[in-house]
């Protein structure tokens, strides 16, 4: 019979004739409750020969997993200890009873049971090693009850019946049945399978008859079948007694936990049993396959129909699963694939294999999926968040996979898919070879598709936010300029309009071929406009100085033509052409002058000066001739502007008034001459005297308008405001200059454009007439904020904007006494701004509080009211 060496074990040792240290080993085993068998303890002290013994005591492995020593362990330390010949002579074994581990010869008597360690397949015979306690009934009352047929019939009833009353019978009979005890444990273990919680309840019971742990077993009993809420605190209890339970048990408790993963079982149930297997399953996953497998099946099944709250657990546990065996789930997600069609389940799926960091996340077969998957997605779905992601991480490999799917996919999803393409495009260096394949596949499924997927590609940005090479950039600009004319929203045709801009030079080929022989007359002019945009651009490239000259003579043959349908857009290019530093000055110049020769007699005179305009702010003419320009221009902008006609006329049931052509002087042409003599403004070697003249026609005709002696359009008058407010903070205004600027500009401060105006040139001067100047402004400004009928939060947001500027001034009004009270109101309106939400007013006071500019303000006070709001 097995006995343990149990008391003095060093004593014990060192009487046998061992050595200190393995005295020393075998008592802290014994702390461990692995002992010896006093037939182990003779073997040990058998001289030379116990050396392989006595290597396996003293293993750093054995003394690190005493407390979980099984047979396989014992195996395993003695191959490592180089002491496998020695078992095959000597068998060792493994006992085990209440907590204790004996390590016993094999040719002594048990009295403990044999611990054998649990199979790496999950099957019924996976327990197999448990032997039983003996039962209440011994061998001859059990052979007395149960005859061959009742055992037969209690086998029948467990694997046949669809009763569970009946099986829960059988079960009970099973305890006392004269089977082996191997043949119990399978019928158990099927039970423990049964879909009626009540048998395999019953079944757990019947396993904690056999030497399990028994409040494992109870607690799985409860787990199987009861009310929800004790059911719930028996699946939390066994997850606190898997902390220390054995393999057996641990195995036992994963088993039920995989079949409670079932659509009959309630989500909480469910989900805590998910909770459980995804914190203990990922372990043993390599050694238990079938398990795996199992669950998985029954995950599939229990998802079936789209359950949200299990969504989340069943993510964790596959997540799990991926870290601990990624390549083998991954394969298991995608076999999955074949046999699943609900779409909740395939974007799961994917997803997680997407998640996943194996060869097979990135395969063409997997991003095929992915794509495809995409196309039916929902962004609100956080699958579809990791697919995109995923598919995007493709990088340029998957642009080929995403155009073969796009070529074939329906309208709806190309918008999808051209959202993927651009993101994998940003993330592209500046290389033309991946981006010419893609326009080219772009352009092919644009010139044959219909409106709304042009649309779709616009919109995409794809054509316009990326380079490509001069052969594919000027195909596109053929078929944008051909499609122009589908467009009567403006902001559709402007889309277009930025799509061949953004070309560059390689688009001038097609627009000059538009110009010439458009198929609509609507393109040939908006052509024209289009190579003005171009020049603005790209104008100061090699590509475009290389041709500018035969640009000009192109369009001065079309000039000549008179069958041009709008001879006006060819003044404009004409004109925005000859500005062009590469052009001759001489050549600039005769066109100028024919320009003004051709003013008297024709009706696109506006165009005329518009093309006047770009010449005189350009870079080929020299200065006399820009002066003589100019002069011009300042002519043309002081004329008398003839008188306003109108009539009203019913429309519909409805009175309209209906102006004279003569208002287009108001609304056309003053525009384009202020924006011609801004131009010239703005250039930084326009000579001092010519720049301070134009300043000056400038200003008295503002203040003609602000005095009503001139009538413009209001418009007119703002941007006049603007041009004078720019001239105000140009360098080479002087003091006296930005004062005499700032009070005429007062003259119309009831404008708030105007105004805003103002408070801009405020803080330019630090004059003391322009701190008494500064004064009058933050007056406007304050009646304004304060009126009954409160500004628009956009306009709101900008006067904000200016004023906080303001503070910046050396002084605010006349004395101290007034600079302190505005800077008062001005911080006040901007508090009451940040309370009110304006979008950037906080962005404000963060740059006041941090920059230092500000002047005569409480900083801290302005930190605070931040920390407090």
């Amino acid at each position: 019979m097995t006995r343990p060496v149990r008391d003095n074990i060093e004593e014990q040792a060192l009487q046998a004739g061992l050595s200190k240290r393995i005295a020393a080993r075998l008592a802290a085993l014994a702390r461990e409750n692995v002992h010896v068998s006093d037939v182990v303890l003779e073997i040990l002290a058998d001289g030379e020969r116990a050396e392989p013994l006595r290597a396996i005591i003293l293993s750093p492995a054995l003394s690190t997993g005493a407390k979980k020593l099984d047979q396989a362990g014992l195996l395993r330390i003695a191959e490592s200890a180089g002491a496998e010949k020695f078992i095959a002579e000597n068998p060792l074994t493994v006992y085990e009873s209440e907590g204790m581990r004996c390590i016993a010869s094999t040719d002594e008597t048990p009295a403990f049971e044999p611990l054998a360690s649990i199979s790496g397949t999950y099957s019924l015979v996976s327990m197999a090693d448990i032997s039983g306690r003996v039962p209440v009934l011994d061998e001859r009352e059990r052979q007395a009850l149960f005859s061959s047929g009742d055992v037969s019939g209690i086998k029948l009833t467990l694997l046949t019946s669809t009763d569970a009353g009946a099986k829960i019978e059988a079960v009970r009979k099973l305890w006392l049945s004269p089977l082996s005890q191997d043949d119990k444990i399978r019928l158990f273990l099927v039970a423990l399978r049964d879909e009626a919680s009540s048998v395999r309840a019953e079944a757990a019971r019947g396993l904690g008859t056999l030497g399990l742990d028994a409040r494992v077993t109870e607690n799985l009993a409860r787990a199987s079948a009861g009310n929800e809420p004790e059911r719930l605190v028996a699946l939390a209890n066994l997850e606190r007694l898997l902390d220390n339970a054995g393999e057996r048990e641990t195995m036992l408790v994963l088993g039920i936990c995989t079949g409670l993963i079932s659509p009959a079982e309630p989500s909480a149930i469910a989900a805590k049993a998910l909770s459980l297997l995804s914190l203990r399953l990922p372990r043993l996953a390599h050694t238990v396959p079938d398990m795996v497998t199992q669950l998985h099946g029954n995950i599939q099944r229990l998802l079936a129909v789209q359950r949200a709250d299990l969504v989340h657990p069943v993510r964790v546990l596959y997540a799990n699963l991926l870290d601990a065996i990624p390549e083998e789930t991954a394969r298991m997600l995608l076999a999955a694939l074949e046999e699943v069609s609900a779409r909740h389940l395939r974007s799961l799926y994917l997803a997680l294999i997407a998640r996943s960091k194996t060869a097979l996340a990135t395969s063409d077969q997997v991003s095929g999926l992915m794509i495809e998957e995409l196309l039916h997605g929902d962004d609100r779905d956080p699958n579809y968040m990791a697919l995109l992601g995923a598919v995007q991480n493709l990088g340029p490999a998957g642009v080929p996979r995403l155009l073969g799917v796009f070529s074939r996919a329906r309208e709806g999803a190309r918008g999808v898919l051209l959202g993927i393409i651009a993101g994998v495009l940003r993330k592209t260096g500046d290389g033309y070879e991946i981006k010419d394949r893609t326009a080219s596949a772009l352009l092919d499924v644009f010139e044959h598709g219909s409106s709304s997927t042009r649309q779709a590609i616009y919109q995409s940005g794809i054509l316009r936010e990326n380079p490509f090479s001069d052969a594919v950039a000027l195909r596109a600009t053929r078929l944008f300029l051909a499609d122009m004319h589908e467009y009567e929203l403006d902001a559709a045709r402007e889309l277009v309009i930025a799509h061949v801009v953004q070309q560059g030079s390689a688009a001038l080929p097609a627009i000059m071929d538009t110009i010439a022989e458009g198929a609509h007359d609507v393109t040939r002019v908006t052509a024209c406009d289009i190579l003005i945009l171009l020049i603005d651009r790209w104008g100061s490239s090699q590509a475009f100085a290389a041709c500018m000259d035969a640009t000009l003579s192109t369009l001065l043959a079309h000039l000549d033509d008179a069958h041009f349908p709008n001879r006006g857009a060819l003044y404009r290019v004409a004109g925005r052409v000859a500005a062009h530093g590469a052009i001759d000055g001489e050549k600039a110049w005769a066109l100028a002058q024919r320009f003004l020769e051709e003013a008297n007699s024709s009706s696109t005179v506006y165009d005329i000066i518009d093309g006047i305009g770009w010449i005189a702010s350009g870079d080929s003419i020299d200065e006399e001739q820009r002066l003589e320009l100019c002069h011009v221009l300042l002519g043309f902008v002081s004329l008398d502007l003839p008188q306003i006609s109108g009539r009203v006329r019913k429309v519909a049931e409805a009175l309209v008034l209906e102006f004279g052509r003569e208002t287009t002087a108001y609304t056309d042409l003053i525009p384009r001459l202020l924006t011609a003599l801004a131009r010239v403004l703005a250039r930084d070697n326009v000579k001092e005297g010519l720049w301070k003249h134009i300043v000056d026609d400038l200003a008295d005709l503002f203040r003609k308008v602000a005095t009503y002696k001139v009538v413009w359009a209001p418009a007119s008058m703002v941007e006049l405001a603007r041009i004078l407010g720019a001239a105000a903070v140009n360098p080479r205004a002087d003091a006296k200059l930005r004062e005499r600027l700032t009070e005429l500009l007062l003259l119309k401060a009831n404008v708030l454009p105007v105004v805003q105006v103002l408070g801009r040139i405020c803080t330019s001067e630090n004059s003391e007439r322009m701190q008494y100047l500064a004064g009058e402004v933050f007056a406007q400004f304050d009646k304004n904020m304060s009126a009954e009928e409160r500004m628009e939060q956009g306009e709101e947001r900008q006067v904000l904007i200016t004023m906080a500027k303001m503070l910046e001034c050396e002084r605010i009004g006349e004395d101290a006494h007034a600079d302190k009270r505005a800077r008062r109101k001005i911080l006040d309106y901007l508090y009451s701004g940040m309370g009110r939400r304006i979008p950037g007013v906080r962005d404000i006071l963060d740059r006041l509080a941090s920059d230092g500019r500000a002047r005569n303000i409480n900083l801290d006070e302005v930190r605070n009211r931040l920390k407090r709001q």
